[in-house]
């Protein structure tokens, strides 16, 4: 009786040592054939995605796959709706409005890849974007005028752009009274 427990637990042991090992083969591969179908852009350009949709963060993972949906835009090709399929670290996912650097295939536009080690962690593009909200804010009090800027959550630069343009010399000196002295 002993001898046929130990032939059984030594098959188990073999087919469980097996398919550990099937298991890590497996793995190795998928592994290299992601990476290998991600590293196909034959003819890279630089380009800018503003994301125009992205899936929110769950809490209790570091990475997750995601699809991001964006407009491209880039010197050599007209601007392009596109959707970005990845596996993205949670800290780094984007949210609408936020631009971030990709490669593109000239010959095929809708090859695109997020340039992740360019982008900034999200918490700090919250915090950037918090600064120029209360920027502007600030700004407009003391103006005394209101600025119809549509959506001024993702328009950060281009606001105190249309600022200084609409009224000129005096949004200045209001944003540096330093300067007027």
């Amino acid at each position: 009786m002993d001898d046929e427990l130990a032939e059984v637990l030594e098959i188990f042991a073999i087919v469980g040592v097996g398919l550990a090992v099937f298991s890590v083969v497996f793995s190795v591969f998928l592994y290299w054939w992601i990476f290998r179908r991600r590293a196909k852009i034959k003819d890279p350009a630089p380009g800018v995605l503003e994301v125009t949709g992205a899936p929110i963060a769950v809490s209790n993972s570091r990475y997750q796959t995601a699809q991001i949906a964006g407009v491209l835009h880039a010197d050599e090709i007209p601007s392009r709706a596109v959707l970005v399929k990845d596996l993205v670290k949670v800290s780094l996912l984007p949210s609408p409005g936020d631009k971030v650097p990709v490669m593109y295939c000239r010959r095929d536009p809708d090859q695109v890849r997020i340039q992740w080690k360019q982008v900034s962690p999200t918490k700090d593009r919250a915090l950037l974007l918090a600064e120029k909200r209360a920027e502007l804010a600030n700004l407009e009090a003391r103006l005394g005028k209101k600025v119809s800027l549509g959506d001024r959550a993702t328009r950060g630069d281009e606001a105190m752009a249309i600022l200084e343009a609409r009224y000129g010399e005096e949004a200045r000196k209001l944003a540096d009274p330093k300067d007027s002295e």
